[in-house]
């Protein structure tokens, strides 16, 4: 709803045949025109702040400048609008969209880690608002649940040779030691290794698949949400684990 999306981009298309792009404009001055479109027509007369990680979040603006933007309320993803004012600022700011006018505040200044021109920061936070549209890391959460439930269930396992003469063996019989932490650590890490592979049917404009830059906010998100998703996934099962072993120890 409240969301830029690439999809919207439009592209140059006679049926059977897709037109070369340059025979009309540089592609530079497509990805501007979409994408002053998109954000126009997805946020309209709304006051909206687009952020340099891809999020966008509408709100009543008062004033911006080269240091921040100031506010007086901002609006809930169910729209419900939150009378409290705040500062954002400038550094975490891409594009305001105040009065149906949209300023970019995004400055290329490598000083403070912005490498990326104003042109290439563009086709960026387009490959971030596309992993965040169209990357799925439920997987990722779901197995982590069940990757936590298994390690908290072989850690508190005793076997029955380990036992004391007499005593109890068996699930949950043994205290938890420094394992789930440890394989938390592990299994986080290790879905932050593996490269991010993007569905080129989800792409409607041929022209981002050869942008790097649209490419690298893509991977750069996707690989953050598969983190994310998988450590909460895995706390979630330790502490379900945790609980079992509470209740029934």
């Amino acid at each position: 709803m409240n969301r830029f999306d690439e999809d919207k981009f439009h592209y140059v298309y006679i049926p059977n045949k897709m037109v070369s792009l340059s025979k009309y404009c540089s592609m530079k001055f497509l990805l501007a025109f979409s994408f002053l479109m998109v954000f126009t027509a997805s946020f309209g007369q709304q006051d909206t702040v687009l952020f340099l990680k891809g999020r966008s979040m509408p709100l009543d603006i008062t004033s911006f400048s080269a240091s921040g933007v100031k506010y007086s309320a901002y609006y809930k993803e169910n729209g419900k609008k939150v009378n409290k004012p705040g500062t954002i600022e400038a550094y975490r700011v891409f594009s305001v969209s105040k009065g149906g006018e949209r300023s970019i505040l995004y400055r290329q200044d490598s000083l403070i880690g912005n490498f990326r021109t104003v042109e290439q920061m563009k086709s960026y936070v387009v490959g971030e608002q596309h992993a965040f549209n169209h990357y799925n890391p439920k997987p990722f959460f779901y197995g982590g649940i069940g990757l936590g439930i298994g390690v908290m269930l072989f850690d508190t396992y005793l076997p029955k040779d380990k036992a004391p003469a007499g005593g109890e063996y068996g699930l949950f019989k043994s205290p938890p030691s420094l394992i789930p932490l440890v394989t938390t650590f592990v299994y986080t890490v290790g879905l932050g290794v593996p490269s991010v592979s993007l569905k080129t049917s989800t792409v409607k404009n041929p022209l981002l698949l050869q942008d790097i830059d649209f490419q690298d906010g893509y991977t750069r998100t996707a690989k953050m949400r598969r983190v994310m998703s998988g450590l909460k996934g895995k706390a979630i099962g330790v502490l379900l684990g945790m609980g079992a072993y509470l209740i029934l120890n």
